[in-house]
Order: C-alpha cells, then sequence, then structure tokens
C-alpha cells in the first residue's frame, strides 16, 4: 500500500515536475537531432576521430538550446494556451541559439583552425 501511495504522489503534476520533463525531453531531441546531423553528414558511418568532438560539441549546443529556451520562459508555458506569442517567443530562442552557435563556432575556426 506504501508503494501505490508513493507512486500516486509522484504522479501528481507540478510546475517543478512538468519543467525537468520538458528539460529532459529537449536534451535528448537535440542529442538524437546532432547525432543524426552526424550520421547524415558522415554518410551514415561514424568516424572514431570524431568521437571527442561529438561529445564536446553536444554538450555545447544542449547548454546553449537550453539557456536560450529557459531565457525566454518557454519552460514556463502552459502549453494548453499557446498564443502567437509564445511561438514567437520559441523562434526567437532557436534563431539566437543558432547565431550564437554559429559565432561560438567561427572564433573557434578563426583562432583554432578547421
Amino acid at each position: 500500500m506504501k508503494l501505490i501511495e508513493h507512486l500516486q504522489h509522484l504522479l501528481i503534476p507540478t510546475r517543478l515536475k512538468r519543467t525537468i520533463f520538458f528539460l529532459l525531453f529537449d536534451i535528448v531531441l537535440i542529442a538524437f537531432s546532432f547525432f543524426l546531423s552526424f550520421y547524415l553528414r558522415f554518410g551514415f558511418s561514424y568516424p572514431a576521430k570524431y568521437r571527442g568532438h561529438f561529445l564536446i560539441w553536444l554538450g555545447i549546443i544542449a547548454a546553449i538550446k537550453i539557456t536560450t529556451l529557459a531565457l525566454f520562459q518557454v519552460y514556463q508555458l502552459n502549453w494548453r494556451f499557446v498564443s502567437i506569442i509564445e511561438l514567437g517567443n520559441i523562434l526567437k530562442s532557436g534563431l539566437i541559439s543558432t547565431a550564437v552557435l554559429y559565432g561560438f563556432n567561427l572564433v573557434i575556426r578563426y583562432f583554432w583552425g578547421p
């Protein structure tokens, strides 16, 4: 009985649980899309020399994307009542994070080469 009560308590929705769920879901989607882009880039083979680069860039990309989503308060949305303003914030977050990543990549290539 205690176990069932504990599980029922865990299933009660709260703001924190919802935020953690969306945060983890975004991290999984970012990792999957980056992994898939690597596979497409290298013709569905995974060169061993890029494994270290993959993990480093995955951390950088996830941190920047999650930070911009948090800055635009995407994790505070009630997804039942999303309006054009919230969709604009999601779009702005994506554009800004992409611009930051592009700039970061340019700086790295300028100072450390390709």
